[in-house]
């Protein structure tokens, strides 16, 4: 099947990507035509959806056409527009995209396709106009609409689109913008600053022109003459919030965090609306200063569209002074919103770390879930609460139930391999592992789990060691790998060269069990006094480790 170009896929935003493949009545009716369309329109259509269904896109497309000029309906002209742009007929496709336009006056999507047609026709002034139409449409974003449309066509059209937007009027600040946005990109800097100025003249504090010369001095000049240049701005608009905020942000980007800070000072004397109290918020927690912050959040608690990430963010700066009953407090209180499945995953961990497992699990079951992702993150977290009270068959319960509606989830099958093998049921882990592979035969934590459940519960090491070569192929420098190829060589009696697979994994990684395994081996090759540094070091981070003290308790005793 035949599918829309790149070129398609940017203009018919919101239209179908792919040319229809079912019945043709079907793709009538999902087409949302006129129910008074005449007896000629229908058979038109009809016959249009039939040759789609052959591929026989040119007969589709003269049917859509006619069709479209006899209706002059919009969803018609804009499906015709689609099949010429599919079959890449840019010449054809300008006449249905006009009609759409036509019959559509308000539609931003229907005009920006007709001037992104004349552009790629190099037909810049009737561009330009249709992106004048654009810019009536949406005035407040016509710049984003213009850049989309560089980007996009950049790289067969680029200077049509700088060409077009020339054309546009003198006053036409989006124009101007997007042209230095573009200059900018070029290192054209003098062309830059004409433009940036230019709008400056007419609108003096427009916060796009001063970011645009801000970079472009920046660029050219150094981070000191764009300092001076946005200095100089600031003092002459000390009430423009939304300005000094962007002065902050480049001050701290240049590592002047003394003079940022005097002017974060200044502006949470202001009033404030919540979006700017939250940019504040934002911008000072950047900089570690965390009062700062929480100052500025609580600014914007009561405010509806913000309360949850003001509360979210306040349990962040919580963690951060390491104060966890602040932040377990603030993550409670975060309801809705994009933050909502985090904070309560948060709120469970931190409980779970005191023991109150029955409180973490019933927030985490209390947690609503916006989709699959989030499901599955809370049924990951909820495993993750009883394998911290040792409950490993409650986890393989939870997996069980998820693994009714996703037998095949391969994030899923690991996790429960993990907690069969802790319940030593290697054999029912190893099915789950090797499913997994059977689905994704570069899935590196398998193959390296599989491995070392193949070293630590049978005698396989034949097979232990394919799957773990395939790992380090995979992931040569992954400390998880090299330690399972380590413990592989040592259970072989190879000792030398274990040494060198743990030596790189302790490097790379100071794990628990890593140093328990590396001080094993130095143990057995007589180094017992680098075998007591490793572990003795080991334990200052890790404090009573149990592989360590499993370790050292075994060998002494041997």
């Amino acid at each position: 099947m035949k599918t829309i170009n790149t070129l398609a896929l940017l203009l018919c935003i919101g239209l179908a990507t792919e040319v229809a493949d079912t019945n043709a009545s079907a793709q009538v009716q999902q087409a949302n035509t006129p129910s008074s369309l005449s007896a000629d329109s229908i058979y038109q259509l009809m016959s249009a959806e039939m040759a789609l269904n052959r591929e026989d896109y040119e007969t589709a497309l003269q049917n859509y056409i006619l069709a479209a000029k006899e209706t002059q309906d919009a969803k018609i002209a804009a499906r015709a527009t689609q099949i010429a742009l599919t079959i890449s007929a840019l010449d054809v496709a300008i006449e249905p995209a006009m009609l759409w336009a036509n019959a559509a006056p308000n539609s931003l999507e229907a005009n920006l396709t007709v001037a992104a047609i004349f552009v790629r026709l190099q037909d810049h002034q009737q561009g330009a106009d249709y992106l004048q139409k654009v810019k009536a449409i949406e005035p407040e974003h016509a710049y984003y609409h213009y850049l989309l449309l560089y980007r996009q066509l950049h790289g067969t059209n680029g200077d049509d689109v700088i060409a077009t937007l020339k054309l546009m009027k003198n006053d036409d600040t989006a124009s101007q913008l997007a042209l230095a946005d573009i200059y900018l990109a070029q290192e054209q800097y003098t062309e830059v600053e004409v433009l940036a100025d230019k709008v400056l003249k007419l609108t003096p504090t427009n916060p796009q022109a001063i970011r645009l010369k801000a970079e472009c001095l920046k660029q050219r000049d150094g981070n000191m003459s764009a300092i001076k240049f946005l200095r100089q701005h600031v003092q002459a608009n000390p009430k423009h919030t939304d300005l000094t905020l962007f002065f902050v942000n480049f001050l701290l980007s240049s590592q002047q965090f003394d003079e940022a800070k005097q002017y974060v000072n200044t502006v949470l004397k202001q009033s404030l609306t919540p979006d700017q109290s939250l940019s504040l918020a934002r911008t000072a927690m950047q900089a570690g200063w965390y009062e700062l912050a929480k100052n500025s959040l609580m600014q914007t608690i009561n405010s509806s569209q913000h309360q949850d990430t003001a509360h979210y963010l306040l349990a962040r700066i919580s963690e951060l002074k390491n104060d966890p009953e602040a932040a377990l407090k603030w993550y409670q209180h975060v309801l809705t919103g994009p933050f909502h499945v985090m904070s309560q995953i948060k709120a469970s961990q931190l409980l779970a770390e005191e023991n109150q497992h029955d409180q973490a699990i019933t927030i985490l079951s209390n947690t609503q879930p916006q989709n699959e992702f989030d499901q599955k993150r809370i049924i990951m977290s909820l495993v993750d609460i009883h394998n911290h009270k040792k409950d490993y068959a409650a986890g393989i319960r939870v997996l069980d139930d998820a693994l009714k509606y996703q037998p095949e989830d391969t994030d899923l099958l690991y996790a429960r391999a993990v907690n069969l093998d802790k319940m030593s049921l290697f054999p029912q882990a190893e099915k789950d592992l090797l499913l997994i592979l059977q689905q994704d035969p570069y899935h590196v934590e398998a193959l390296n789990a599989l491995g070392y459940m193949l070293t630590i519960n049978s005698k396989r090491y034949t097979e232990a060691q394919t799957y773990l070569i395939r790992a380090l192929e995979l992931a040569p420098n992954d400390a998880s790998v090299l330690d399972s190829m380590g413990w592989l060589q040592y259970q072989q009696g190879n000792l030398e060269e274990a040494l060198g697979y743990l030596r790189k994994a302790a490097k790379i990684m100071p794990d628990a069990e890593i140093a328990a395994h590396l001080g094993e081996v130095l143990w057995k090759l007589n180094n017992k006094e680098e075998a007591n540094s490793v572990w003795e070091s080991a334990l200052k981070v890790h404090p009573n480790a149990p592989y360590i003290t499993e370790a050292i308790e075994r060998l002494r005793a041997e």
